[in-house]
């Protein structure tokens, strides 16, 4: 870049500049390093097996029932999380006095429900039972309401997803299924979750 100003010729020294946007990057490749550094992979993040995806907005209402098992993070000897190769957090089943598995069913938005067993499962199967026929009777009268049509009339458009753990008898998954269609919900999806 050269200016002619008479017939002195003008110059400009880019030399000083370049010297600032060095020190500028160096100076930023600098701070990542030291970020990095204060990471620590012993960061334990709260987790919770009742979380529920962020479904998409549409006009269809989507209910999320947890089929859970009871678990607890197992601990290293130095009172730290055991972890997974991949880094994931170990929990373990844990069982009732007789060894039986303890489950629990909840409903997204609602928490009034208890741990059975294996043994006892008809306790958990009667508590889904009653609550998916209450939430049927009200997605129907939602429904009337905003048809005009009778509740009785109605067919109910809200998806039912059952999220069980991995470790969940399939025989408690299916009756889950069942009585969702009986109460005449259209679509039921099934998604397993590892508690890890």
């Amino acid at each position: 870049m050269a200016a002619q100003v008479g017939s002195d010729k003008l110059d400009i020294n880019l030399t000083p500049l370049l010297d600032v946007i060095m020190q500028l990057i160096m100076f930023f490749m600098m701070c990542v390093n030291f970020v990095a550094d204060q990471v620590s992979a012993n960061v334990v993040l709260p987790t919770s097996l009742s979380a529920q995806e962020i479904m998409p907005k549409t006009d269809v209402d989507v209910l999320v029932i947890n089929v859970e098992i009871k678990r607890e993070v197992r601990m290293n000897p130095n009172g730290t999380p055991a972890r997974t190769p991949d880094g994931r957090i170990i929990r373990d089943v844990v069982p009732d006095e007789q060894g039986r598995k303890q489950y629990k069913i909840i409903f997204s938005g609602y928490d009034e429900s208890k741990w059975f067993t294996e043994d006892n499962e008809a306790v958990g199967l009667d508590y889904a039972q009653r609550k998916l026929a209450a939430l049927a009777k009200d997605y129907r009268k939602k429904e009337s309401l905003r048809t005009g049509k009778p509740s009785d009339q109605v067919e109910l458009r809200t998806v039912v997803v059952i999220r069980a753990d991995v470790d969940a008898r399939y025989g408690l998954v299916v009756q889950m299924i069942a009585q969702c269609t009986k109460e005449g919900f259209p679509k039921v999806e099934v998604r397993a979750f590892a508690a890890q």
